[in-house]
């Protein structure tokens, strides 16, 4: 009784592995599915054992953060190269400061009044052809204002050939009596030009003697620069002894004693009240303590 169930159970219990080897053998799904599905198990298994006890690997681009490498780039610069640009810029610095290809062909003048473009550019002294770049504005400036009717002077230069001259020439501001002819006087005290006959409308300066230094000088053409114009226009003659003592000759044979030249523009201003009255002189030596007699 027991054989036949062992055999029986045997025949069962082996019928599946039978089936297995029979599909196996003739290639069938269920052989395939099972081996795959045990495969791609293992394959899993595998990543995830790698993943968690090997290192991960490196991010992409291979540098920390995913920098990329830097690179170094092999410097391409030839010698001979270098050498062509040493010569190229000695070249041309040669032609520049040493030749005429860069040199002055126009001078222009600007601010003449009653000199002439041509004494300017004589004064300036600049040879046709001089290179430009070495050419010293400073130089060419100081041989302009030499001029005595020159008061300043200002020198600029442009590629290619051209320098400028702008100057600025005195304005009289009254005439000063010598033994060789009229001296024109400018606001700075300077006497810059003699002419045979004084222009209309300018004082006459009445002093021992004249000159930019000179205390009684500048003291005196400071109060007439000071003067209103109203003002100005009555003043004939400007006398002193010194630069505390200015006297004023108005027209109408009226005298303005001034004094020196503290507090000038209140002393204006005083004036021209005090000239409403009647009188020859006028004291606004002390503004405080004007009188009129």
């Amino acid at each position: 009784m027991s054989s036949p169930t062992r055999g029986a159970g045997g025949a069962r219990s082996g019928e599946p592995a039978a089936r297995d080897r029979s599909a196996a053998r003739r290639g069938g799904p269920s052989a395939r599915g099972e081996h795959g599905e045990r495969a791609g198990h293992g394959e899993r298994r595998s990543r995830d054992e790698r993943g968690r006890g090997g290192r991960r690997p490196p991010p992409r681009g291979g540098g920390r953060g995913g920098r990329r490498p830097v690179r170094r780039v092999r410097s391409r610069v030839r010698p001979w190269m270098v050498l062509l640009v040493v010569l190229v810029v000695l070249a041309l610095g040669y032609v520049g400061l040493f030749t005429s290809v860069l040199g002055v062909r126009t001078v222009e003048v600007a601010g003449t009044k009653t000199i002439t473009v041509e004494e300017v550019r004589a004064a300036a002294a600049i040879p046709d052809g001089h290179p430009i770049l070495r050419l010293s504005s400073a130089d060419v400036a100081a041989r302009v204002k030499a001029l005595p009717v020159v008061e300043s002077a200002e020198v600029d230069w442009s590629l290619p050939s051209t320098v400028t001259i702008s100057v600025v020439e005195r304005a009289p501001v009254a005439v000063f009596p010598a033994e060789d002819g009229t001296k024109l006087v400018d606001r700075t005290g300077t006497p810059y030009a003699t002419v045979a006959t004084a222009p209309p409308g300018l004082p006459v300066l009445k002093l021992a003697r004249i000159a930019p230094d000179d205390p009684t000088t500048l003291a005196a053409v400071g109060v007439l620069t000071a003067l209103p114009e109203k003002l100005r226009v009555e003043v004939q003659v400007i006398s002193a002894e010194s630069s505390g003592d200015i006297r004023l000759a108005l027209s109408g044979d009226r005298e303005v004693r001034w004094g020196g030249t503290a507090d000038s523009p209140r002393k204006a201003e005083v004036l021209l009240v005090l000239l409403s009255r009647q009188g020859s002189t006028y004291n606004v030596s002390s503004p405080d303590l004007p009188t009129v007699s």
